[in-house]
């Protein structure tokens, strides 16, 4: 197929209106204090969607399964408690973008025509504390980020000073005159 042939497929599929039709959620509860496992949270959330939209499960096509901290197939285990319908279901990770990257695999599927209902879910169910790396005889994905990066404490710092001069409409003079009469 030639290449403007190819161009003009996929331009006339683009065209495909892409919409949210049904939200679920659950309650958010500290980490370390719910006892209730990932497949019970993600059954809560995808029963809310399908109620809101009036949709049941097998009309869903393929779903996207967004989740951080969990073993590779978590994606799979969540939706057995709604259904095993047979429909491909891709495990996302992508750590604090993992939620969007979801949705916009789900958008990108329905847009460029592969399937016209996605289900796209996330959950975690983190421990209480700070994040952690969870695998310790490897390379971290992060160590080029983390080298060019300045130490956690001053970035801290930063943020909140930035979170200061907007929320409060603080002048870098008025930190000035802080240092000058702290000093």
């Amino acid at each position: 197929m030639k290449v403007s042939k190819l161009r003009k497929r996929n331009m006339a599929q683009s065209l495909q209106p892409v919409y949210v039709i049904g939200v679920g959620m659950t309650k958010f509860l500290r980490p370390g204090t719910n006892k209730v496992d990932y497949p019970q949270l993600v059954k809560e959330a995808v029963v809310s969607a399908l109620s809101d939209c009036k949709l049941s499960y097998d009309t869903i096509q393929q779903a996207c399964v967004g989740y951080v901290y969990g073993d590779s197939t978590c994606g799979q285990r969540s939706l057995y408690e709604v259904g095993m319908t047979g429909i491909p279901i891709y495990n996302v990770n992508n750590n604090c973008s993992t939620g969007s990257s979801a949705l916009m695999l789900a958008y990108q599927l329905v847009k460029g025509g592969i399937s016209d209902c996605i289900l796209a879910v996330g959950f975690e169910k983190m421990e209480r504390g700070s994040l952690t790396s969870k695998f310790r005889d490897r390379v971290s994905p992060l160590d080029k980020h983390m080298k060019m990066a300045p130490p956690p404490t001053i970035s801290y710092g930063r943020r909140r000073t930035l979170h200061l001069f907007s929320s409060f409409l603080i002048s870098s003079n008025t930190l000035f005159s802080i240092k000058k009469i702290s000093c």
